[in-house]
């Protein structure tokens, strides 16, 4: 089996979501007597998928934007950071899995809605400055944070300049995005093909 597994670093929440081989393939794989050979031949499917996650990541972060570009923000690059260093490979002798942790990768296989744990709301970042920062690292930078009276909305104040900077909300539903990660068919057929080319090259040997 192959399994994709995600993690939610910032919701600590786990989805798992598996892949196959032929009934016949996995029991000739049990068959061998050598768990280490076995373990062998999955190390190799589960390092193929991660390189197949990583470069997916990469290519799916550059039309994923939307929000830094409309307020005119710097993009944080979550995604990249993921593809480097949030995608690792995982063997034992029954199994290959590959463990993403990039916050809301879940997306990938449902909808998510996200709510406050300690606040009673979330901030949605309404300018720029706002813009995957907190409200405290943007008071560290100088400005007076306030929330007028009657209005979901956080303002900063600073040298005589004010502007919204946060909106208030109870919850934020993300649709699914099953484009964030490869498709099931390109999981499945790097998995089979990782493992088909390394038997031929033990059997050539």
């Amino acid at each position: 089996m192959t399994q994709l597994r995600t993690e939610e670093v910032r919701a600590s929440v786990r989805y798992g979501y598996s892949i196959n081989l032929p009934s016949r393939f996995t029991a000739w794989l049990r068959s061998i007597e050598n768990g280490e050979a076995r373990r062998s031949i999955f190390s190799v499917a589960a390092s193929r998928v991660s390189e197949l996650v990583r470069r997916h990541l990469s290519s799916a972060s550059a039309s994923r934007h939307a929000t830094a570009d409309r307020l005119g923000a710097n993009r944080t690059g979550f995604l990249e950071e993921g593809a480097r260093s949030g995608v690792t490979p995982h063997a034992t002798a029954d199994e290959a899995e590959v463990l993403i942790r990039v916050p809301g990768i879940s997306r990938a296989f449902r909808d998510l809605t996200v709510t406050p744990k300690t606040a009673n709301a979330l901030t949605i970042p309404m300018d720029a400055l706002a813009y995957s920062r907190r409200a405290a690292e943007v008071r560290a930078l100088g400005w007076s944070i306030f929330r007028p009276k009657g209005k979901n909305v956080l303002m900063g104040t600073k040298d005589g300049e004010t502007k919204s900077l946060y909106a208030l909300v109870k919850s934020a539903h993300l649709r699914q995005d099953r484009g964030l990660l490869p498709s099931d068919e390109q999981i499945s057929s790097t998995a089979k093909l990782s493992i088909k080319q390394y038997l031929q090259r033990r059997f050539a040997a």
